[in-house]
C-alpha cells in the first residue's frame, strides 16, 4: 500500500471530510515515503473500512511479512507456511478484539 497510496491518490478525487489533519496525512502519503499506519488509516478511510476491519488488515499485513520472512530464510516450507499463517491471523483477530473495546473507550 505505501508504494502505490501516492500514485493512487494523485488519481483518485478523494472522498475523505476536507479538515487540516486529513489533508496532512494525505500531503504525507504523496511525499513518497509513508509509514504503514498513516497509509492503512487513509486508504481504509477511503475505502469506508471500520477500526476493527483496519487493524486486521494491518495484523494480516504484519503476520505475512513475518512468515515470509520465515519461508525466505528457509525456517518453514512453503507449504507448511500456510496453516502457520491462518494461525497467527487467527490469535492476532481474537488478541484484536479483546483489546478494541478498551480502545474505544480510550480519550
Amino acid at each position: 500500500l505505501a508504494r502505490i497510496a501516492p500514485q493512487w491518490l494523485k488519481s483518485q478525487p478523494l472522498a475523505l471530510p476536507s479538515n487540516h489533519h486529513t489533508q496532512e496525512i494525505i500531503d504525507t502519503l504523496r511525499s513518497g515515503s509513508p509509514h504503514i499506519a498513516p497509509t492503512l488509516g487513509v486508504i481504509g478511510g477511503l475505502l469506508g473500512l471500520d477500526e476493527l476491519q483496519v487493524c486486521r488488515l494491518y495484523a494480516y499485513c504484519m503476520a505475512r511479512d513475518v512468515v515470509s520472512a520465515a519461508v525466505r530464510l528457509s525456517l518453514v516450507g512453503p507449504l507448511a507456511s500456510v496453516p502457520l499463517l491462518h494461525g497467527i491471523q487467527e490469535s492476532a483477530d481474537s488478541g484484536i478484539r479483546a483489546v478494541l473495546p478498551a480502545l474505544n473507550e480510550h480519550p
